[in-house]
């Protein structure tokens, strides 16, 4: 009897366990469910949610893998790992099978000795690589060039007499394609619905590689006849934003490869070759990203029943182009979840004269945004849908044969008709003029069949506002903006008591999705679109903090590493395009700066093995370069501090940026060694000396005697205190010239895109705090909140992209969702709320939590005796779980802090603001070390409190500015009638203690 009571109560134990601890978040690969990845050493990750249970660690783990047709008998169950390894797990000598769907699950033993298990979790492999080499390219005989940006279908019809269980296909184009079985859209099953891949195969450098995808199409096809068809489009290939850099035969072109089978076994197989048809008879007239897409909807394409007239024999494709390659990154989707509804809706019809240069629009009346309406021929209608966004309009109408809707698209309307405020048409129309030469324009012809919907499929836009006109009645029955772009998961929060710096970080990550399209665009509306190094490594620390950048990173520098020159050079744009030019200090060194950053927030540490060739090939190059003044001058200075409202010496910047990727080398070369004298520790060492060396010629350059710099600027400081070019002695100086010249500057910036991403963290690093909440919350221009005061919805390109005082900037280059400025986003995170990684334990494996709350000397006034920030919280979720920080000063002057650190993971608590007058309790007692909390007085001030995984409650208060003094530690916390905290009793009275009324003498 008692050894049953026994083993009940270890059931009820591990029962609550399971309760109280789950694994969540489960990854191959970095990605969640992904489908078409290699079948070669795949790497699972999970991570761990607990209710309130602390100091919570895995021991050890297995993984069992299962074929998604036999759940019964796991192909594989690991032995029995012991460790707390849970990121990028690799399971030596796998042998997974290609073009197979798989699930799979992990069993950990926590450190209490229960065990717990997660849910299954998919994923899916592609056909082996060699086997696409085998398969042939085809395209239209005898084309060369693409003409007039046309598309093109390519068709194979065949018989299908074989029983088949299932059946995948394997495809990707040279230009964007869209893939059809029986007239039906290939997508993917997902919970009921289907998602489809957009863009596809996605812009790689395709003279070096092209990715593939893969499609479960089991449920599509039939016995009997069944037909494919691929509609492929110039897109990245040869379409104008390419500039044709990748062949010099821009031909469209196709490859597939469908297999069948039946149980493992292979039945039948289909693949591109000379029995294919290829055909001009596209329903896309004209498709071009800068330019859209014409759609005609009269013509019947998609079925077995297609003119045979209108086909020609396909040829295959004799010039060479990149190898293909499984895909290693986030599709290109729409994001369901933020699709985004008309919030108004204004109707107008002509223009009239108001003295200005272009009148307004006349007869302009609103219609209701919830219900269909009809827009009457020779009528405009504006849809405002509230956010500026990247990606396409969904619509269903209804309307006559032939009938042609006409879509433009902007990010903004004329505030005016007048030209003085760089309006280019009538007030309350449609502003385009900063969309360059891109035409950005949509034409669809209707087949007038009842109801009809469409959104495009090849190219994409940049917009807040859509404009739409007819040349006959059309019903417009629904109209919606469709956000589109890498479907990377989202993991990072942010909120404060001010809704204005709410909205900067909405602005942020909205910025992010528009931007992050396939690449790391610069903007999604103008002639331009494409991955400027610069930008994507000002911005990188905040992607990582906003999403889990791992995946669309790592594919991104294999761009960076096929773009690369034989000498070592990087590119100023990656992928490789017409306009690429190469070695721009701040701009190519994104190929250090952003697997270092990527390493840092995510934990991966392939990113560094992958790329070190190639880094250390470019700093070698770099280091090869010298001019008359400087033995180390950097790389190429171009660009600067760019779009600076004050100028900083470029060849300064240069130099600066040489140091600082000489000194993440040598970090990166001591993460990836594993002795002290393998080829990496001896490669630290020599980073370590070429640092030291620029430093010093750093200094006799740009260093004054009395410890200022030669050049002074908001940037220049900056870059000298980021990057460690000051010595010890002379930091104090630089710090309070710094201080000194943004005070002097109205607590405004000055700085560009190099200087604005290293401002406010440094300030945080130097402990002006103070002046980086100033800025913050500064909103005349230049500043965050200005751009938010003038109604920005994302992050702009210029801190003066437009103004309600002065109207729009310059149309040369003024794109208003431009994300580099949003490199504000990781102060938010990491000062404000005070959550960091740990370069000894990357990936927050070790967290640290150092928030600096919001003091009443931020507030340029002064006139209120709070904070202008008076609560702040964020979230980020790491590989290793959720990190959460948040703070809220109390009315009494008691200061609350609330952590969470995920299970499996420790955190060390940073408090840097506390003096001597100053307690600290967490929960109900002043701290004292216990198993989950260890105290460390600093000796530069403040407290360092170490603490195991869980959730944490602090209160921090002033023993002489508090109302009252501190209680013993043997009560418990008390309230009076008001529900007021005290924190001892000044008189007699009746309180509340523990929810119930007491009296206190």
């Amino acid at each position: 009897m008692r050894k049953v009571v026994i083993l009940f109560m270890l059931f009820l134990i591990n029962l609550y366990a399971v309760a109280e601890v789950r694994i969540v978040h489960q990854t191959v690969n970095a990605m969640t469910s992904p489908i078409g990845i290699s079948h070669l050493n795949p790497l699972f990750g999970w991570s761990f949610e607990a209710d309130y249970e602390r100091r919570i660690m895995q021991e050890a783990y297995s993984i069992s893998i299962y074929k998604a047709n036999n759940l019964d008998n796991p192909v594989l169950c690991t032995d029995i790992t012991e460790g707390d390894a849970c990121v990028d797990v690799s399971i030596p000598d796998l042998q997974l099978a290609p073009c197979t769907s798989y699930y799979w699950k992990v069993t950990v033993r926590l450190n209490d000795g229960t065990s717990i298990e997660s849910p299954l979790a998919f994923f899916e492999t592609a056909i082996d690589e060699k086997e696409m080499k085998k398969v042939h390219w085809i395209h239209m005989p005898n084309s060369y060039k693409t003409q007039e940006f046309k598309s093109l279908l390519f068709r194979k019809t065949f018989t299908i007499d074989n029983e088949f269980t299932a059946a995948k296909i394997y495809t990707s184009a040279l230009g964007i394609y869209d893939l059809y079985i029986n007239g039906e859209r290939v997508g993917h099953e997902q919970e009921g619905n289907i998602v489809y891949d957009e863009l596809k195969p996605g812009w790689t450098v395709y003279s070096t590689d092209i990715a593939y995808q893969t499609h479960d199409v089991t449920r599509m096809l039939r016995r009997g006849s069944n037909v494919i068809i691929a509609m492929v489009s110039p897109g990245w290939w040869s379409g104008r934003i390419s500039g044709a850099p990748y062949s010099d035969d821009t031909s469209l072109s196709f490859i597939a490869k469908l297999l069948m089978k039946q149980g493992d076994d292979v039945v039948m197989s289909v693949e591109t070759d000379e029995t294919w048809q290829v055909g001009s008879n596209a329903p896309l007239l004209v498709s071009d990203i800068y330019d859209g897409e014409c759609y005609d909807a009269r013509i019947k394409w998609k079925g077995l029943d297609s003119d045979n007239s209108t086909w020609t024999t396909a040829a295959r494709r004799s010039t060479s182009i990149g190898k293909l390659s499984t895909m290693s990154n986030h599709p290109v989707r729409v994001r369901t979840d933020l699709i985004r509804s008309p919030q108004n809706i204004v109707v107008y019809k002509g223009t009239k004269y108001d003295g200005s240069t272009y009148g307004r629009i006349d007869n302009a009346k609103n219609v209701d945004a919830s219900s269909p309406f009809i827009l009457k021929s020779g009528e405009t209608a504006i849809f405002d849908f509230g956010q500026n966004l990247t990606g396409w309009p969904s619509f269903t109408v209804s309307a006559t044969n032939g009938t042609h809707m006409h879509f433009r698209f902007g990010e903004m309307l004329n505030d005016s008709g007048s030209e003085s405020r760089g309006c280019d048409g009538p007030k309350g129309s449609l502003y385009t003029a900063n969309l360059r030469s891109a035409k950005a324009q949509l034409e669809y012809i209707c087949n007038g069949e009842s109801v009809e919907s469409y959104h495009p499929t090849s190219t994409f836009f940049g917009f807040r506002y859509c404009e739409l006109s007819a040349t006959e009645d059309v019903e417009i029955l629904e109209m919606e903006a469709q956000p589109v772009g890498s479907d990377i998961d989202e993991a990072g929060y942010f909120e404060c008591s001010d809704t204005r710096v709410n909205q900067l970080f909405s602005n942020i990550l909205w910025s992010q999705r528009g931007n992050f399209v396939s690449v790391p665009m610069d903007c999604p509306q103008r002639n331009e679109r494409v991955g400027w190094t610069g930008d994507a490594q000002v911005f990188s620390r905040t992607a990582c903090y906003n999403a889990d950048m791992r995946s669309f990173y790592r594919k991104w520098m294999n761009d960076m590493r096929n773009s690369q020159r034989s000498n070592g050079e990087f590119p100023n744009i990656a992928p490789r395009h017409n306009w690429t030019y190469y070695s721009a200090s701040g701009w190519a060194d994104a190929g250090i700066i952003v697997p270092w950053n990527t390493y840092q927030l995510c934990g991966d540490k392939r990113i560094l093995e992958e790329n070190y060739d190639a880094m250390k090939k470019y700093i070698l190059y770099v280091s090869s370069l010298h001019t008359d003044r400087f033995t180390y001058p950097g790389a190429q200075a171009t660009y600067g501090d760019w779009l600076a409202f004050e100028e900083t010496d470029k060849r300064y910047m240069s130099v600066a940026y040489f140091a600082y990727i000489a000194d993440l080398m040598r970090r990166t070369a001591s993460v990836l060694s594993s002795d002290e004298d393998d080829m990496y520790a001896i490669d630290a060492k020599e980073f370590a000396t070429l640092f030291n060396n620029i430093k010093k010629e750093f200094q006799k350059n740009y260093l004054r005697e009395n410890g200022k710099l030669t050049i002074q600027t908001q940037a220049a400081y900056l870059a000298a205190l980021k990057f460690h070019l000051i010595d010890k002695k002379d930091e104090n100086t630089a710090r309070q010239t710094l201080s000194d010249l943004i005070e002097k500057n109205g607590y405004r910036l000055s700085t560009g895109f190099l200087g604005t991403a290293m401002l406010s963290t440094t300030l945080n690093e130097v402990g002006l705090d103070d002046v980086a909440y100033r800025l913050l919350l500064q909103d005349e221009c230049p500043s965050w909140l200005f751009c938010v005061d003038q109604g920005a919805t994302t992050v702009w390109e210029r801190w003066n992209s437009y103004s309600k005082e002065s109207g729009f900037g310059p149309v040369s280059m003024n794109s208003f969702n431009h994300y580099a400025y949003g490199a504000v986003g990781e102060w938010l995170y990491s000062g404000v709320a005070g959550i960091k990684p740990n370069e000894e334990q990357a990936g927050f494996k070790h967290c640290l939590i150092q928030p600096v709350p919001c003091s009443q000397d931020s507030r340029a006034d002064k006139k209120s005796l709070l904070s202008p920030i008076t609560w702040a919280s964020a979230s980020h979720r790491s590989p290793y779980g959720t990190v959460e920080s948040s703070w809220t000063w109390h009315d009494e002057g008691e200061l609350t802090l609330d952590v969470v650190v995920p299970p499996n993971t420790t955190a060390t608590l940073l408090l840097s603001f506390l003096d001597e007058n100053m307690l600290i309790e967490e929960e109900t007692d002043e701290i004292d070390d216990s198993d989950n909390i260890k105290k460390t007085v600093l000796e530069d001030g403040g407290i360092s409190i170490d603490l195991q995984s869980g959730h944490y409650n602090f209160s921090i208060f002033n023993k002489e500015t508090s109302i009252v003094t501190h209680q013993t530690s043997t009560e418990h916390k008390l309230y009076d009638l008001t529900g007021r905290r005290l924190y001892s009793v000044p008189q007699h009275g009746i309180y509340i203690q523990d929810g119930k009324k007491v009296y206190k003498r």
